[in-house]
């Protein structure tokens, strides 16, 4: 810059001369900015201030004077202070929800559905549908190999030069062919387990593979009742999870263990049933949530062996409920910042079915089920007669408050196991029943779960039916 001989006095005089040095500049924005820049130099914070609310009285744009008062440029406006930028930004944020539902990211404005992927650095597909890079990558592999001519041997890829080994019986366990024997011992382990697609389904266990296979046979029979429950499908295949022992269960459930896992829990309910629901499972690497229902059957027990199916049945229905109720919001809070632990409470009150609903309905195909497999000298029934004689075994009372406010409590198996069970018969006697304002309050339900309109007063509207028709939901179960 070039030092004028005004300039220099500037310089020299200092603070005693201010008066007059901004009297002496005048209207002259550039000698007044002069002077703010001496201020600034000096240290003169009263000077700094009058140069600059003067240079502000003629330029009200001018950004160097703004930045001296320490005020804040946001949208091509300057405010005086945080707390009126953050009041303008509050007001901005409501304006653009309401008026266009986006939200705020960053600098950028998206739509308020998209946030939970854009926040877990998801992306859409050529079909829309948004998707994690690993999932991403897995269907542009898949595209490749199948162009190459592998297959898949259940869920894993298969190259032609190995097609011999897999004609021979042996299956691919990571980088060995094994025969059956040795591969079922091979998947035993946990985060080794078979996968295995079925109709509906993928089946994921460390059971052996023909009894996983019947566990994904199971797991089908029950969609088209939860068809009936939700009116919703899911995009793709539910995937639920089947362990061969009550230790393998309670380590998955509880973390810990020889490979140090991670709870896949939150709230320890699957100490109160065979099968729970992993609220809190996460596949960091891939950055996905892997939530779903998880049973446990042991094959080799004779007494527990036979209520496999019901808790394959019970893990799949919570595995479908959360494929068609996700609580994304929750879960993207969790991968956006890994180490994170899930908030329950925010995972569950994100969600449009009612708890009571989603494990009532868990619990009817569980066991109020209409077995059509049962062959014409059997009693289709059989599961519905066995579970209402469990609860007419209860002596406490039928309460549908307290399974409508469906809080389980782990220290307390037992009162905990029967809200689950009577959420099953609310459901049976919502589909069953022949109670005509209740089937019309569960369609009212149906349909806003459809919609993208709040559920919470078509659910209300349901529950008070079922409170109405209480005495013909007792003639139902003979209670």
């Amino acid at each position: 810059m070039l030092i004028t001989p005004w300039i220099l006095s500037i310089a020299l005089l200092g603070g005693p001369d201010l008066d007059a040095d901004l009297a002496a500049a005048g209207d002259d924005v550039g000698r007044l900015s002069a002077i703010l820049e001496t201020c600034r130099e000096s240290e003169d914070d009263d000077g700094l201030q009058r140069a600059a609310h003067r240079i502000l009285e003629l330029d009200a744009s001018h950004e160097g004077a703004h930045r001296a008062l320490g005020h804040h440029l946001y949208a091509e406006r300057w405010f005086e202070t945080y707390t009126e930028l953050s009041a303008y930004r509050r007001e901005e944020e409501r304006r653009m929800l309401e008026e266009h539902g986006l939200v705020r990211f960053g600098d950028d404005w998206i739509a308020r559905e998209h946030l939970p992927f854009v926040r877990m650095g998801w992306s859409r597909d050529e079909a829309g549908t948004w998707r994690s890079p690993a999932a991403l990558e897995d269907a542009r592999l898949a595209q490749e190999r199948t162009a190459e001519g592998w297959q898949q041997q259940d869920l894993t890829w298969v190259h032609p030069d190995d097609f011999d080994k897999w004609r021979d019986g042996l299956w691919k366990c990571g980088e060995e062919w094994l025969d059956q024997e040795r591969a079922d011992a091979w998947h035993a382990q946990l985060d080794r387990d078979w996968r295995i697609p079925s109709e509906r389904f993928v089946a994921q266990g460390t059971i052996d593979r023909e009894s996983l296979r019947w566990a994904g046979w199971w797991a089908d029979q029950t969609y088209a009742d939860l068809v009936r429950i939700y009116g919703l499908q899911p995009s793709s295949p539910p995937r639920f999870v089947v362990l061969r022992d009550l230790d393998q269960y309670n380590t998955f459930a509880a973390g810990g263990g020889t490979s140090g896992r991670a709870p896949a829990e939150s709230e320890g309910f699957s100490s109160v049933h065979y099968a729970f629901f992993a609220d809190a499972l996460f596949d960091g690497a891939r950055r996905e949530y892997s939530g779903c229902g998880v049973a446990y059957w042991d094959t080799d027990d004779e007494s527990l062996a036979p209520f496999g199916q019901h808790a394959v049945r019970h893990a799949a229905a919570q595995s479908y409920a959360e494929s068609i109720d996700p609580s994304w919001e929750a879960v993207s809070q969790v991968l956006e910042a890994p180490g994170r632990p899930l908030s329950a409470p925010a995972f569950w009150n994100e969600k449009r079915i009612p708890r009571w609903l989603r494990y009532g309905a868990a619990s009817y195909v569980e066991r109020y089920f209409h077995d059509p497999n049962v062959g014409d000298e059997g009693n289709p029934w059989w599961a519905r007669e066995w579970a209402l004689a469990n609860l007419r075994d209860q002596t406490e009372p039928l309460d549908l408050d307290a399974v409508f406010a469906f809080a389980l409590d782990p220290a307390d198996p037992g009162a905990s196991g029967r809200k689950i069970h009577t959420a099953g018969l609310l459901v049976a006697f919502m589909l069953d029943g022949n109670c005509a304002p209740v089937i019309e309050r569960h369609q009212a339900f149906k349909a806003a779960l459809r919609s993208d309109e709040d559920t919470g007063d078509a659910a209300r509207a349901l529950e008070a039916s079922l409170r109405e028709h209480e005495e013909a939901l007792r003639r139902f179960a003979n209670l």
